[in-house]
């Protein structure tokens, strides 16, 4: 066994008897599996992002006994067929795999005889069938799987029988052995090997980490060597794949996590042996570096803004923070796994293998965040729970969302105009048509079209106080912006970007902050700045045109009720946010604003948008916004004045004191 030593195990079995509630979590969580186990004879399993409700954009129930019918959680619609049909034997294959790694854990600490006898059966379906499945797929982005209908499943999968084969291999005939071996494991490898992607993705971690688990229990050098030394190979992912910050370079801290959770799955089985990474200096310092984002990013509720494909928190990390917090033995890590615990009772496997005895309390004060190389994220932490971020990231590939110098805001515990992330299946038709778009993202948007990719830096961070702090970023379209090594469908517009110049300039004065955009650009095409707000507007605006439709063109012709107002007649809009305003004095000068609702995430309710439109070459955008409760405003009122190379801002607070301030306009 590489898992673990005789003393390891030993350690674990006394855990287990000291603390019940780790066997019982294994016994429920996998009751299912020790009745009755469904393994698919053909290549049935299609893609788990099928498997989800088209209209309200959530998984659908997954019942294990309801093979054929498919039942919305909000809406209530049953499914029935494809593609949710293929979306359940994937769901089913994910169970199998992971069901069988948690049965093998069980018998490791029980020696319960159903449990093994399970997890053989497991296996050796699957290498008597694996071998005959037919390669599917047709998935975007991915190349094609045998069990599943995209090769990063099958190796998802192969990691955890990998390991859960470890653990009950010395059980096995060796009749038994071999049939695994080279009916799942060899066979999975070669397919893996012929299908991975030479690109930095983190897809290609976790296909390196199958590869070098397979390798591992297999003791296959060859396989060993490919996983971690291939040119695209585990090394080369992580040397290349963390920005200079140790972010992930696609830019989403749910994906920055499901990287970080591969690398831990391959040194859970390479820890005892000369593989391990943790082992080595360099991807020790690296991993280490690449976990500590988490206490920087994480907002007060535990969750992660929704930057990119993400939808992220530290709900599922346990795992990873399990190990790390023992591993390294140091305060951050500890509050890291302290954070998983507000989200899964600390009564799970990984708890019981690889966590600390006992916890320890840990108090850290997270505080405001600039990465000035590497994810360029600007991060202010104000009063009530105020959490702001400008991104200002480079452009990260498949997962991006072509929204450089967006802005997410969060006050008294609501996401009240953050980012909306996307949907939990990237099957629902509004994955593509909506959330991926610059115009569904709070910055300005040329001519409805999504941004192309652009070199982004910032220009300046200054924290006077903590109401006092100006944060000031760029992005420039260049033709000679050098792409991350990593394959991207083209879903921009080059032409309605190119010698653009964007800018954005933020004052934050905790209570309300100030945000200054300017355009600069070759051309007449449409500009919007967008805001969209999870609240009602309340102001009785002066409608000059109602339409329906804001157009007809991606992603606008998903926003309706939309209405053109008379730029002289509002100086102020409010939007009523359940238990507090959000206020917005715009700058009106030489621009159309136009109000509309759009679908929220999950698409079961709408948010609203304010849109400030300009079809000139050079656009100043200024903006005042407030998030304060009912009575506790302290904006009596805004005076914006413009010149040739300043704008000032005349803000008159309750208190009586005038406040003024200066930004180039250039």
């Amino acid at each position: 066994m590489l898992s673990f030593t005789e003393q390891e195990i030993i350690h674990i079995q006394q855990k287990a008897k000291l603390h019940p509630e780790f066997t019982e979590q294994l016994y429920l969580r996998n009751k299912d599996l020790m009745n009755k186990i469904y393994i698919q004879s053909s290549a049935v399993a299609t893609w788990p992002h099928y498997y989800i409700c088209p209209k309200c954009t959530v998984k659908l129930i997954y019942d294990y006994y309801r093979p054929y019918e498919y039942q919305c959680p909000v809406c209530s619609a049953i499914y029935t067929g494809e593609p949710y049909h293929g979306g359940w034997w994937a769901e089913t294959a994910y169970k199998n795999a992971e069901g069988a790694f948690e049965l093998a854990v069980l018998y490791l600490v029980t020696q319960d005889k159903t449990a093994l006898e399970t997890v053989k059966s497991i296996l050796l379906g699957y290498a008597k069938h694996y071998p005959n499945y037919d390669v599917h797929g047709n998935i975007p982005y991915n190349h094609p799987g045998k069990m599943f209908a995209q090769v990063l499943d099958d190796a998802a999968v192969l990691n955890s029988y990998a390991r859960a084969y470890d653990l009950i291999c010395s059980t096995l005939t060796d009749d038994e052995q071999r049939t695994i071996i080279h009916g799942l494991f060899l066979t999975g490898a070669k397919h893996l090997m012929k299908y991975m992607t030479p690109q930095l993705h983190n897809h290609e971690v976790c296909i390196c980490c199958a590869l070098g688990n397979i390798g591992l229990v297999c003791n296959d050098t060859n396989i060993l060597d490919f996983a971690l030394n291939h040119k695209y190979g585990l090394k080369y992912q992580i040397n290349h794949g963390f920005l200079d910050d140790l972010m992930w370079f696609e830019g989403s801290m749910g994906y920055h996590l499901y990287t970080l959770n591969w690398i831990f799955k391959f040194e859970y089985l390479a820890r005892n042996t000369i593989y391990s990474l943790l082992s080595q200096p360099e991807y020790r310092d690296k991993i280490h570096r690449a976990l500590s984002l988490s206490f920087y990013l994480a907002k007060e509720d535990g969750t992660f803004p929704k930057i990119n494909d993400s939808e992220a928190s530290f709900k599922g990390t346990e795992n990873i923070y399990e190990y790390a917090a023992n591993y390294f033995k140091d305060d951050m890590m500890m509050w890291c796994l302290n954070q998983t615990i507000r989200f899964t009772p600390r009564n799970h496997l990984y708890a019981l293998l690889y966590g600390p005895d006992q916890l320890k309390t840990v108090v850290l004060s997270q505080k405001n965040y600039l990465s000035t190389a590497g994810s360029q994220l600007g991060i202010i932490r104000g009063s009530d729970h105020r959490f702001f971020l400008l991104k200002a990231a480079p452009y990260g590939g498949e997962h991006d969302h072509y929204d450089r110098l967006s802005i997410s805001f969060s006050a008294f515990q609501k996401d009240v105009c953050a980012d909306l992330g996307t949907a939990s299946g990237y099957s629902a038709p509004l994955h593509y048509a909506y959330f991926k778009n610059t115009a569904t993202h709070n910055t300005v948007v040329i001519d409805g079209q999504n941004m192309a990719p652009a070199a982004t830096h910032i220009h300046e961070y200054k924290e006077y106080s903590t109401n006092n702090i100006y944060l000031d970023a760029q992005t420039i379209w260049t033709p000679d912006f050098i792409m991350p090594d990593s394959f991207t469908i083209k879903q921009w517009n080059e032409e309605v970007y190119q010698n653009v110049n964007m800018r954005r300039k933020i004052q934050w004065c905790d209570q309300y902050f100030i945000d200054v955009f300017i355009v600069h650009s070759p051309h007449h095409l449409s500009k919007d700045w967008n805001l969209h707000i999870d609240g009602t507007l309340m102001n009785n605006c002066l409608v000059l045109q109602s339409d329906e439709k804001l157009s007809q063109s991606t992603p606008h012709s998903h926003f309706h009720s939309v209405n053109r107002i008379k730029d002289s007649s509002v100086s102020k809009y409010t939007y009523d946010c359940d238990g507090f305003y959000l206020h917005v004095y715009p700058y009106l000068k030489d621009k159309e604003i136009i109000t509309a609702k759009g679908p929220s995430n999950p698409a079961v309710k709408d948010i609203s948008y304010l849109i400030e439109r300009s079809c000139q070459k050079d656009v100043l955008f200024i903006n005042v916004i407030e998030a304060a409760r009912k009575d506790e405003e302290i904006i009596q009122g805004v005076f914006i004045e413009v010149t040739e190379n300043e704008a000032i801002v005349h803000i008159k607070e309750t208190s009586n004191q005038d406040k003024q301030y200066i930004f180039s306009s250039r």
